[in-house]
């Protein structure tokens, strides 16, 4: 797949600047600098320096406060730094996990990126992808869709993306011959809300 590597260039660029101009927000919020990478800091900051409360949060291997995402969506009222660092750390994985790696994967030879796609990598049968995964490309959001527009056609052609929706369960309403499911299925109905109600 081609990826256009100057919208890609100019993306990162302002993602960084995003990110910094969050960092700049975050330490004048707080009135400190810190190494907001660090996991120890930031608990420290929170629970020590602002007196967040610790109700409900789980603690690390080590007895400390998590600030994983999951802590940090708890205590989002508790403080509007909070938000702050948590779109500050969607953007940190954004940029290490995609912005910066997936160039590096760009051949010389095609300008394209050839992943490799394994028929047999997991367990429920479904196709996977590695070096890199560009199955795992994020979805949500604005920053999502930019990243996903760097990927470009040839010339005279188009990239459409195709969802088979709820693909194993049609096979096995079709298969099974189920007048139940089937039904579910030609009324256009959610057959999960449809399977719950039958069974509870």
């Amino acid at each position: 797949v081609f990826l256009n590597r100057e919208k890609f260039q100019k993306l990162l660029q302002s993602v960084k600047e995003e990110k910094e101009r969050l960092k700049k927000d975050i330490y004048q919020e707080i009135g400190l600098v810190f190494n907001l990478n660090s996991p120890l800091k930031l608990q420290e900051v929170l629970f020590s320096k602002l007196k967040i409360p610790t109700n409900g949060l789980k603690k690390t291997k080590t007895g400390k406060i998590s600030t994983d995402l999951e802590s940090l969506q708890k205590i989002k009222n508790s403080h509007p730094v909070i938000g702050l660092i948590i779109s500050y750390r969607q953007i940190e994985k954004l940029i290490n996990s995609f912005l910066l790696p997936l160039p590096n994967f760009i051949s010389k030879k095609t300008s394209r990126i050839h992943p490799v796609w394994d028929q047999t990598g997991t367990a429920t049968g479904r196709l996977s992808c590695h070096s890199p995964n560009l199955q795992n490309l994020p979805y949500k959001g604005e920053l999502a869709y930019n990243i996903r527009l760097a990927f470009e056609a040839e010339d005279n052609n188009v990239l459409f993306s195709i969802d088979y929706s709820q693909i194993e369960l049609r096979l096995a309403a079709h298969l099974s011959s189920d007048p139940l499911l089937l039904s579910f299925f030609k009324e256009n109905k959610d057959i999960h809300k449809m399977t719950a109600s039958y069974l509870f």
